[in-house]
């Protein structure tokens, strides 16, 4: 039986993979938290903007549309921190599709470990039987 397991260079790409994987995640985490990070900012402005109520028509009309360029500017950044989430989200089950796949060959290398100490079990009890067959036939002979 051969001793090495063929897919021993496999499984080392399917870790490296992995390990990509998680890397993005990490990654596509920390967008998202900077994404909603600047989306409770934009809040927080369009909260902290007063209505302009006194000084005459155009006054109010300037003071409106700063709130309405705020509340767009919100819109955007909402919009931004749900694509993060969605990335985030994508980017974590490609990290579990790289987890499985590296599991598949880790329970392949398993098996052919345990093929290979079962191997090497048989060639130890079989040299113990011919010693023992061995010892047994020269005691015969001598008697």
């Amino acid at each position: 039986m051969r001793r090495s397991f063929r897919l021993a260079t496999v499984l080392r790409a399917r870790r490296l993979q992995e390990d990509l994987a998680r890397a993005a995640v990490a990654q596509a985490h920390a967008e998202r938290s900077a994404a909603r990070a600047g989306a409770q900012r934009e809040e927080d402005a369009l909260i902290a903007r007063e209505v302009v109520s006194g000084g005459g028509g155009a006054t109010v009309a300037a003071g409106l549309a700063a709130r309405q360029s705020l509340a767009a500017q919100l819109s955007l950044a909402e919009q931004v921190w749900q694509d993060a989430d969605l990335m985030a989200r994508a980017r974590l089950a490609d990290w579990s599709g790289a987890a499985v796949r590296r599991r598949g060959l880790e329970r392949l290398e398993e098996r052919h470990d345990n093929a290979v100490r079962a191997a090497d079990a048989a060639v130890e009890q079989r040299a113990a039987d011919n010693l023992a067959a061995t010892a047994t036939h020269l005691r015969e002979r001598e008697a």
